[in-house]
This record gives C-alpha cells, sequence and structure tokens, in this order.
C-alpha cells in the first residue's frame, strides 16, 4: 500500500513539474518545429521586449521549436503585409505541411489611412490563405481594443468578420475578450500596446488554445 501511494505521489509531482505557472502543459507544441509571428508594434519583439512572442518562450521555455522568425514590424498596415509574404515569409515556409504553424495579429495601424473593416479582413484572408497553402498552421488573433475611437471602431468591426468564418483559418485567440478594457493599465501600457501582463495573458490563451 505504502508504494503503490508513493508512486502515486511521484506521479503527481512529475505531473506538476512538467505544467508551467499558468497550469498549461506546454509539451503539444513541439509538434511545430517552426513558428512564424506576423504583425505590427505588438508582435514585433523590437519594439517591446515582453510582448507576448517573448512570454511565450520565457514561460514555455521547453518548447522544442528550431526555427522562430517574427517578421512584424511597428506601423505595419494589412495592405502591406501581404505585399511582404513572398519575400518574408514563403521562404520559411515548412519543409512538409503541420510542421509549421503561422501567428498573425494586424489590423489596427489600418485606422490611420481609413481603410474599411472589409478591406482589412480581406487582407487578412489573403494572408490566411497564402500561410495554409504554404503549409502553415494558421492562427488568426483578434486585433486588440483600443482607447483611440478610430482603431477600437475598426477592431470591432474587423473582429466581428473574422470569428464569423472559422474555416479560413485553423485556430482564433480572440485577444478582444482576453483584454477587454484598454483602459485598465494593469493590461495596457498606453491605450493601444498590452503590458507585460496583458500580454502574458495573450501568451497562455495562444497555448489554451492550442491545447488538443
Amino acid at each position: 500500500m505504502k508504494k503503490k501511494v508513493a508512486f502515486v505521489l511521484l506521479c503527481l509531482f512529475f505531473f506538476s513539474c512538467t505544467k508551467n505557472d499558468s497550469g498549461n502543459d506546454p509539451d503539444f507544441l513541439k509538434r511545430w518545429s517552426e513558428w512564424v509571428y506576423e504583425g505590427d508594434s505588438i508582435t514585433d519583439v523590437n519594439a517591446f521586449s515582453f510582448n507576448y512572442p517573448n512570454q511565450l518562450q520565457k514561460y514555455y521555455n521547453n518548447i522544442a521549436i528550431s526555427t522562430q522568425l517574427n517578421v512584424a514590424k511597428s506601423g505595419d498596415q494589412m495592405f502591406s503585409i501581404i505585399g511582404e509574404y513572398a519575400t518574408e515569409i514563403h521562404p520559411h515556409r515548412p519543409a512538409a505541411k503541420g510542421l509549421g504553424i503561422f501567428l498573425l495579429m494586424a489590423g489596427t495601424n489600418d485606422a490611420t489611412s481609413q481603410r474599411t473593416s472589409s478591406q482589412v479582413y480581406n487582407d487578412l484572408k489573403t494572408e490566411w490563405a497564402f500561410a495554409r497553402s504554404d503549409g502553415f498552421t494558421v492562427v488568426a488573433m483578434c486585433i486588440t481594443r483600443s482607447t483611440v475611437a478610430s482603431r477600437d471602431t475598426l477592431a470591432t468591426a474587423v473582429n466581428k468578420l473574422i470569428v464569423s468564418d472559422n474555416t479560413l483559418y485553423d485556430y482564433l485567440v480572440r485577444t478582444d475578450l482576453l483584454l477587454p478594457d484598454p483602459a485598465d493599465l494593469s493590461l495596457f501600457i498606453d491605450g493601444v500596446h498590452p503590458s507585460a501582463n496583458g500580454s502574458k495573458k495573450i501568451a497562455d490563451e495562444i497555448v489554451r488554445v492550442l491545447t488538443p
């Protein structure tokens, strides 16, 4: 009996050690050896050292990722992002279908060009289609909310379109619901960009969504 109890305790200890502080078990993430991030300053590691791609690596550091490519650039808009796919992402397509994962969150900067939600959504669909045709698993990410009225209005409209057809991507991360109040300084640093805490929530949500 004592041996059985000891064995159970050992199993529980091992199980707890394989999880991070959020309770998620990231071992399944090893199925994707190539991770590609695209977007704007919210994703650009050169803009903020605490953004969600870095949070993923920090808190899920046992992910066996052979390749990480982050081509996100501050200020990028969707119409420019789709024009960059052929040179920035296509050359890094996975060797076989399903080995690479593509995460895209962009569109908020298109408000500065007064683009419509339909225009942004069509660009997103084009980018998702490019990535899928190259064999990537596609993770669509809703646009985060903003205290800037024009950005928030566009984000709300685009997000409704994103969730309207889940056949166009493989996974969806509802960052708009995850960080609902852009005026909350515990989640945002300036009403536009997620804070370290907000970025950590996004990273945890990505792992939760990708959990089988």
